[in-house]
Parts: C-alpha cells; structure tokens; sequence
C-alpha cells in the first residue's frame, strides 16, 4: 500500500487523450468551418481546462471516496 514516487507524475493519459480529442474536434469543426477564429481560441482555452480538471485517484483515495462519499 505504499505510493510511489513513480506513479505520482504530472503526466496523466487520461487527460492527456481527452485533450487530443477535443482539440481534434475543435480544429475539424474550424476547418469545415463551421466556426471561427475567436470560436477556436475559446473552444482550446476550454478545452485546456476540462484536461487540467480531471485527475486519477489513488488507490487508496478511492477506498475513502466509496467509504465517506
């Protein structure tokens, strides 16, 4: 039940794919044109932060959230 050094990096797959997909989104939906310049740039900033907001839960963290919560 030890955390590692290791495991607690700032690289998250998660976020980071979630990221990509929905830059992805952004870029198509801006080269069909669909949407504009100052569309894109919110739809990026945007995109930016529901990436930065999700985090992977140790797994002692999750026995606690299914305890309390």
């Amino acid at each position: 039940m030890k955390t590692s050094i290791e495991s607690s990096s700032f690289f998250n797959p998660v976020a980071f794919t979630v990221l990509i997909v929905l830059l992805a989104i952004s870029i198509g939906l801006h080269l069909l044109g669909y949407i504009g310049v100052p569309v894109l740039v919110v739809l990026i900033i945007i995109s930016l932060l529901i990436a930065g907001s999700i985090q992977i839960a140790d797994q002692w963290e999750k026995g606690c959230c299914f305890t309390f919560g």
